[in-house]
């Protein structure tokens, strides 16, 4: 062998896929039936909370929507655009909005977060109904709807029997009266 001697090293790789034309047509019907069922749904997720349907159609305005509805500012569509952050926060806007419609947080995030295919519909055609924004009523105990808080319950603070008042504390004052409740009396005076 000569050192001048060229070796021709030519490989042909080749690694493709082939589908036939029935498996491409089943693939779009596959995806024109899901995106059907998932733009039905939203439409009747919509109406049910009080929106026109036809925001479902609209992409980024349905979103805004959607956090609306769910409670949440509107400022939050910003945050769906942050990589890896909006996976948090797509997540929280699920748990959030299915408790808007009396459901659990797991709900919100298996059932509208990883299968909203499925959730989505459950939610649309279910006996689900809006009962405001979730985020808002987080902290505050209940819904509008369920009347909190009820009369007849003691305030804060109000001494109960058999607890003697502890030293070093002074009495505190009856709270202001609020509309529609009757005023409750202070402390009982101390001897």
């Amino acid at each position: 062998m000569h050192l001048t001697q060229q070796y021709d090293y030519q490989y042909q790789y080749s690694a493709s896929v082939e589908l036939s034309p029935v498996a491409v047509l089943l693939i779009v019907l596959f995806s024109l039936a899901f995106g059907a069922i998932t733009v039905v749904s939203m439409w009747r997720v919509f109406t049910k909370a009080g929106y026109e349907g036809w925001i479902a159609l609209v992409p980024v305005y349905n979103t805004l929507t959607v956090l609306r509805m769910a409670g949440r500012p509107d400022w939050w569509l910003a945050l769906l655009f942050v990589p890896c952050a909006n996976i948090f926060f797509v997540f929280t806007v699920m748990a959030d909005l299915a408790r808007s419609f009396g459901r659990s947080s797991a709900f919100g995030i298996f059932g509208l977060g990883f299968f909203g295919v499925i959730g989505f519909p459950v939610l649309a055609f279910g006996n689900a109904t809006y009962r405001g924004p979730a985020a808002l009523h987080k902290y505050q105990g209940s819904y509008p709807q369920q009347g909190y808080p009820q009369p007849g319950y003691p305030q804060q603070g109000y001494a109960q029997p058999g607890y003697p008042q502890q030293p070093g504390y002074p009495q505190q004052p009856g709270y202001p009266q609020q509309p529609g409740h009757p005023q409750q009396g202070g402390y009982p005076p101390q001897y």
